[in-house]
């Protein structure tokens, strides 16, 4: 098996969850994160007291927080799942079309959306604002491997491997910061 079709499929194994909280985090509006993909929109603003967190202690916005990312990880797992023999036969267009599909994939757009709901307790603002915007890059480069999939863009795959790796480890130091467990590792 090509090894960069399986650093394509660890970007999107891990990419999914990723990409799940691709959102715009606690400002109550559609808001924009800028990469080196461009400019990625919120995707969608969900303006509910009960999804919002209002209110939340750090414990139990980390248990919201953590809640949420458990349920993009069994979402992320069962499309990893798919792509696995995909890759196997070395099938960028299969590979692409899962990707695509997870993309548009509804249970995906609802935990988004709950994402960009929550509004940490001010103390944890900072470090939650910084992991949406990495969750965001990282939701771009996963649109975007798709895409480089399709072209067979050997080069391109390496690259955002390569920064998905790197952004990847600094999600992980904001997760700590926050406390959580099941999200950014």
């Amino acid at each position: 098996m090509s090894g960069l079709l399986r650093s394509a499929i660890f970007v999107m194994g891990m990419g999914f969850l990723l990409a799940v909280a691709g959102c715009a985090g606690g400002n109550n509006g559609a808001a924009e994160s800028t990469s080196e993909f461009g400019t990625v929109p919120a995707t969608i603003s969900v303006e509910t007291e009960a999804a919002q967190g209002e209110g939340l202690d750090h414990a139990e916005f980390v248990a919201r927080l953590d809640e949420v990312c458990r349920r993009g990880n069994a979402l992320g797992d069962s499309y990893t799942k798919r792509m696995e023999p995909l890759v196997d036969a070395n099938d960028f267009d299969g590979l692409a079309d899962v990707l695509e599909e997870f993309f548009k994939n509804e249970e995906f757009v609802e935990i988004v959306a709950e994402l960009e709901a929550l509004e940490p307790p001010p103390e944890d603002e900072a470090a939650f604002s910084r992991y949406l915007s990495l969750q965001r890059t990282l939701d771009a480069a996963g649109q975007e491997m798709a895409r480089f999939a399709r072209e067979r863009d050997h080069e391109e795959i390496a690259r955002v491997s390569d920064l998905v790796e790197k952004l990847r480890n600094e999600r992980g130091i904001e997760a700590r910061r926050l406390g959580l467990s099941v999200c950014g590792g």
